[in-house]
């Protein structure tokens, strides 16, 4: 399945990812469904992804803890009012932000201009999560003790992962892993790149603050608040996990809410000046491409008055 420009540009690979919406950690739970939905905007057919979105929410979600049937069927039944949710209520949001990309880039970008689509995704993102914030608390009440268990040991199993492969990256490697993103990213929905594009990319790279170690700190503080609360499962708990939560996001580690912003600000940057470099042959593929998914997300919202 291939990413689209939106996915690419504002929901992107692992270090870029992170330097944009690693903002809550502790939301494992969640995260693989608001994940999946935001990506509605993937670059394949938007019919296809939506008829499978169920069944890979499902997968994902039992990537951490096995469900039984009878919970498996509950899941089906939340999954169905929350998707029901998202095309009526976040398409048209969706393809209202395209239609703006769109006019935006009609015309000279700007780092600012850039920033706004980001809020407007990461707004998205967070609407998400509040409406399915109570459909995983569902869940999570219907898991028995032992199925707690097996989640808690996923997600420390996945952090410990993480640790292993990002932390032992050279400088080297990682800045060759943020160019490669940057240029893949970029590539994918304007074609090949020409040299005062990579240039502008190099440029980004060695801007770039490394902050791998910052955000696994967070995570792992996500991890182990979650971890702690869902062990017990008090009365009371889910809103212990939304005060967990909420306490991380509003109370970073050390440098790690001054690195977010500056890479942030490094990130819009150079895809605005990369966009704006753009030969006529890119400016025709990219407002295809925009055009095309923009069509597609339409012809999925559904009519007014229809059954």
């Amino acid at each position: 399945m291939k990413r689209s420009l939106m996915q690419r540009l504002l929901m992107p690979r692992a270090p870029m990812k992170r330097a944009l919406m690693q903002r809550k950690p502790g939301r494992r739970l969640m995260q693989p469904l608001c994940l999946l939905l935001c990506l509605a905007l993937a670059g394949c057919s938007a019919e296809f992804f939506y008829s499978r979105l169920d069944w890979m929410i499902a997968r994902h979600i039992e990537d951490y803890v096995r469900l039984e049937p009878a919970q498996r069927q509950t899941l089906d039944g939340l999954l169905k009012s929350l998707l029901a949710w998202h095309r009526e209520e976040e398409l048209p949001r969706y393809t209202a932000l395209l239609q703006r990309i769109e006019q935006d880039a009609a015309a000279e970008l700007t780092a600012a201009a850039v920033q706004a689509w980001y809020g407007e995704a990461l707004a998205a993102w967070e609407r998400i999560e509040a409406q399915a914030l109570p459909m995983t608390f569902a869940l999570g009440r219907a898991l028995s003790d032992a199925q707690i268990a097996e989640f808690i040991a996923a997600i420390r199993k996945e952090q410990a992962e993480f640790e292993e492969k990002f932390l032992e990256r050279s400088e080297i490697e990682y800045r060759d892993d943020v160019r490669g993103y940057f240029r893949d990213n970029l590539s994918d929905r304007l074609g090949r790149l020409v040299p005062a594009q990579q240039e502008r990319i190099d440029a980004a790279v060695a801007d770039m603050r490394r902050n791998d170690r910052e955000w696994l700190a967070e995570r792992a503080r996500g991890v182990e608040a979650l971890a702690a609360i869902l062990a017990l499962r008090a009365p009371g708990w889910e809103d212990a996990v939304r005060d967990a939560m909420d306490a991380i996001r509003e109370n970073p580690g050390p440098g790690y809410a001054e690195t977010f912003a500056h890479n942030q600000t490094v990130i819009h940057s150079a895809i605005a000046e990369v966009l704006n470099l753009r030969t006529e042959k890119q400016s025709r593929r990219l407002k295809h491409s925009l055009a095309a998914l923009r069509r597609d997300l339409d012809s999925l919202i559904p009519i007014a008055g229809a059954d």
